[in-house]
């Protein structure tokens, strides 16, 4: 399987425009795959509230960290800043077999 190119964008988002969902806040069943449709319910009341530029979410495929899913529509989305692009290297390692 060819995997298809990639980048890795490093973006500087205004610290005030984050909002974070924990775990707390994300049902029982959230890491399932394929994901729960009130996964895709939350993000879409997100999206519509523009109450934030990002939405700071737990990854679920690593526990310590976090995925940032940006708002094109906030009134701030212009305020992104994109600090670094790079090439991402996936590790054919963990692709199944």
């Amino acid at each position: 399987m060819v995997l298809p190119e990639m980048d890795m964008i490093t973006l500087q988002i205004p610290s005030n425009s984050i909002i974070e969902l924990k775990f707390s806040d994300l049902p029982p069943n959230w890491r399932d795959y394929p994901a729960p449709s009130v996964l895709a319910e939350i993000t879409e009341e997100w999206i519509v509230s523009k109450d934030s530029l990002a939405l700071k979410v737990p990854s679920a495929i690593i526990d310590t960290s976090h995925n940032y899913i940006i708002n094109c529509a906030h009134k701030l989305h212009s305020k992104l800043k994109i600090k670094e692009v790079k090439a991402f290297k996936f590790d054919t390692r963990l692709r199944r077999g």
